[in-house]
Order: C-alpha cells, then structure tokens, then sequence
C-alpha cells in the first residue's frame, strides 16, 4: 500500500515532463536506451569509487525508468515490444550496477562482501 502511495504521489509530481516529453514526441523506448546508459555510467562510476555520483546517476536513471512507462501511456505510444523492452532493460541496468558495486567491493579487498553481493 504505501508503494502504491508513494508511487501515485511521484507519478503527480513528474506530470509537467511528462507531458512535455509528449508534446515534444520523445519516444519511450528512447527514454529506456537513455535509463540504460545512465546504469552503464553510474556503474563506471561505482566501480571507480566515485559512490556519491554513482549514486546520483542511479537515480536519474531511475527516473527514466519511471518516465518511460508514462510517456508511454499518456502519448498512447504503449505496445507489447515496448513493455518488454523496459522490462528486460531493467534487468540488464540493474546487472550493471551490481557489478560496478562488486568491482569496488573486490578492488578494495572486501572479498566476503562482493560474494553476498554476487549471490543476492
């Protein structure tokens, strides 16, 4: 209940870009591609142990996760393709910044951390 909650009340705050990325016809699955390489950088970032940037990219990332779907249902741009596509770039976005999180680990001695790392 209270994701659904803190959802709804994100969702509202994020409708002004929203609807702009409408009206300037951004397509979702290009909002997707930009979340992607956000990971990729934020998992550079991690890996180099930039952690405070890294973990700002993260949530800009992030926020093209939310962004898409939306763009998505308002622009009446949804498809199946496109459903799947953010799904499995979640998974692949995620995969990237655990192993920038694993690469810092295991640079910096911390063995036993990056293997709980690797197995959740």
């Amino acid at each position: 209940m209270l994701g659904a909650l803190f959802k709804s009340g994100f969702t509202k705050i994020l409708r002004p870009i929203t609807w702009l990325l409408v009206r300037v016809r951004v397509h979702p699955d290009l909002i997707t591609a930009m979340g992607v390489v956000g990971s990729l950088v934020a998992a550079a970032m991690f890996a180099r142990g930039r952690l405070a940037l890294a973990g700002a990219t993260v949530l800009l990332a992030g926020l093209c996760d939310v962004l898409d779907g939306e763009v998505a249902r308002m622009g009446r741009r949804g498809s199946k393709f496109g459903a799947l596509l953010d799904s499995t770039m979640d998974r692949y976005s995620e995969i990237f910044v655990a192993f920038g999180i694993l690469w810092y680990f295991i640079s910096h001695g911390w063995l036993w951390t990056s293997m709980a790392l690797f197995f959740t």
